[in-house]
């Protein structure tokens, strides 16, 4: 705590802000602050007053000074976080006005086996009262329920822990909404707007697409491997957003964002296998005496030639992917 210098300077400070007539119309001249004591916060302290007597402007200098005075980081005229303050204000004026001079211990009480919530959550309130009482505590104080479970035991834990302040996100401020265009192996390409959050990875946008894509073509079949993100730059595909762990922080908002539906690489990998086995009986056939014609083309589509490597190099998916955005 402060020592109560701050609940006084804060308490004068409330006075001087409600008050509606000037100090002067008030206890003849003369008014008592916090405790009775004299705070010497006349009109010119907190308060400037209108000619007519109307509180016009609270400046609260001297509550500044003895924050700063007590938390160096208010120090100055620099920006804070209004949390900050808040979460050091509420603290502050708890300790300086705790109706419990003397702390006891006291140990956490955990909820036992067969004690309900409101009971065991009495039970920490109790408990708690025995070191912290005072009217912060009484408008500003909650409990959050807490359980804890051993994986390996599978032993539990559950307390109810007092909690003053609660963090929670603002809607929307985690989000990020960025525009990806899906181009199919037939039909036409589809802008799609896809939301999802700030921290989130290509892989996640990638499954974001893909699942627009099964519903506005009526694919379901369309896999996650078959789709190749990528960022276009002039009608050529300047990058492939391949890595796994990548966050989407670096695409930018000005970036051209492209998904691209590639032959299905399980179906490449099928023919593929076909193709060996088929190479290696004609080769077979040959060794044995045959002609040693192949009635088949040895010539790989491109895409299934992909298969014996699994993944595209960066020249060769460019070169493909270019191809089918020209289409």
């Amino acid at each position: 705590g402060t020592g109560g210098e701050l609940a006084r300077e804060f308490a004068s400070l409330l006075t001087e802000m409600w008050r509606t007539k000037p100090p002067s119309t008030l206890n003849g001249g003369r008014h008592r602050g916090y405790g009775g004591k004299g705070l010497g916060w006349g009109g010119s302290h907190y308060s400037r007053y209108s000619a007519s007597g109307d509180h016009d402007t609270t400046y609260p200098r001297s509550f500044k000074s003895t924050l700063g005075k007590h938390a160096e980081q208010f120090v100055g005229y620099d920006q804070h976080d209004s949390q900050e303050l808040a979460i050091y204000l509420l603290d502050a004026l708890h300790e300086d006005t705790n109706r419990v001079r003397k702390k006891p211990y006291v140990e956490k009480p955990e909820q036992g086996p067969g004690e309900s919530d409101a009971e065991a959550s009495e039970t920490a309130w109790a408990a708690h009262l025995m070191r912290e009482d005072s009217r912060i505590l009484e408008q500003f104080m909650g409990q959050i329920k807490s359980r804890l479970e051993c994986p390996v035991t599978g032993n539990t834990s559950t307390t109810f822990d007092p909690s003053m302040y609660l963090s929670v996100p603002i809607p929307g401020s985690t989000d990020r909404t960025m525009t990806v265009t899906f181009v199919p192996l037939e039909g036409e390409r589809r802008a799609f707007t896809v939301t999802l959050g700030k921290n989130s990875t290509v892989v996640a946008l990638r499954s974001k697409v893909v699942d627009l894509a099964r519903e506005c073509y009526g694919a379901p079949g369309l896999a996650e491997e078959d789709v190749a993100l990528c960022d276009v730059f002039n009608d050529k595909v300047w990058k492939f957003y391949d890595k796994q762990d990548e966050a989407i922080d670096s695409i930018k908002d000005t970036d051209v964002t492209v998904a691209y539906e590639l032959f299905p690489l399980k179906r490449a990998r099928e023919e593929y296998a076909a193709y060996k086995k088929e190479e290696e009986e004609n080769a077979k056939k040959s060794s044995d005496g045959g002609d040693g014609e192949d009635d088949e083309d040895d010539t790989l589509h491109p895409r299934r030639a992909a298969a014996e490597d699994v993944c595209l190099s960066g020249d060769e998916s460019s070169s493909i992917l270019n191809d089918a955005d020209c289409r």
